[in-house]
């Protein structure tokens, strides 16, 4: 194992694929998202989950990731995918790129029942991580905000 680091949480948009209108646009939803006070009707929700699944299917996949994450695996670091996707977004991308053996936790908004700091702190309290030895991966400055308020 390496010494400082159990955990590695990813957010596979724009850490392990590149995502239509590249993430920045993806970050935008997610803080509104994250400030929204009710609860999306069913109706709202369909068309942010066909939304992602549209984006998940013309996401470039990075050549790299699986032999990455494996390696990561064989060093004894839990791999954790932490995403602010929907469940079925998220389920879509790892079967689509082949990457769901390779992690051994998933998190997704609705398995977290919320986004960002949110998220990531469920994710990090559920495998009972000391979060000074968690690493969460991401492409851009707000989900390094996100990491840093969890």
């Amino acid at each position: 194992m390496i010494d400082a680091i159990d955990a590695l949480l990813f957010e596979p948009v724009g850490t392990l694929a590149d995502f239509p209108g590249g993430s920045r646009g993806y970050w935008e939803r997610v803080s509104s998202l994250a400030s929204r006070a009710e609860p999306f009707s069913a109706d709202e929700r369909a068309r942010i989950e066909s939304s992602e699944l549209e984006a998940v299917e013309q996401g470039a996949i990075d050549d790299d990731a699986a032999p990455a994450l494996s390696e990561l695996s064989t060093v004894g670091v839990t791999v954790i995918a932490a995403s602010w996707l929907s469940d079925i977004a998220l389920a879509r991308f790892l079967e689509r790129a082949s990457l769901g053996h390779l992690f051994h936790h998933r998190w997704s908004r609705d398995t977290a029942a919320g986004v960002a700091a949110v998220l990531l702190t469920k994710a990090v309290t559920a495998g009972l991580f000391d979060p000074s030895r968690v690493l969460f991966l991401t492409d851009t400055e707000a989900g390094l905000r996100a990491a840093q308020r969890a």
